[in-house]
């Protein structure tokens, strides 16, 4: 059962950028069903649009048990380190149900994560 970490403010919708937001709501996904797992405080990563490899490596650990990130924008340097960290990454803005719905209805979960 894919676990997926989606960056909102409201724990509605998909509206935060990777390295600013402050929470992810964690859910576990079972086909198009999802179940709420918890709300994870984090150090936001970016301050004045920079960036450090230690608040990457907290945010990272703080996710690693997350097979994808869903976030309204992630960077390229963010992408990579959880790509390298076996955390997929996923653009996307909308109500969590529905853009994680839609996600299992395209096959994302289905592929190995």
């Amino acid at each position: 059962m894919p676990r997926i970490a989606a960056a909102s403010s409201d724990g509605k919708v998909i509206n935060r950028h990777f390295g600013r937001t402050e929470r992810f709501f964690v859910l576990d996904m079972d086909g198009e069903d999802m179940h709420f797992v918890e709300e994870r405080s984090v150090q936001p990563l970016c301050n004045n649009f920079e960036h450090s490899n230690e608040a990457m490596q907290n945010v990272i650990e703080r996710l690693s048990d997350c097979d994808g990130v869903f976030a309204a924008k992630v960077g390229s340097g963010a992408a990579n380190a959880l790509f390298a960290a076996g955390i997929r990454v996923f653009e996307a803005t909308g109500v969590i149900s529905d853009v994680l719905r839609e996600a299992a209805r395209n096959g994302v979960f289905d592929e190995a994560l």
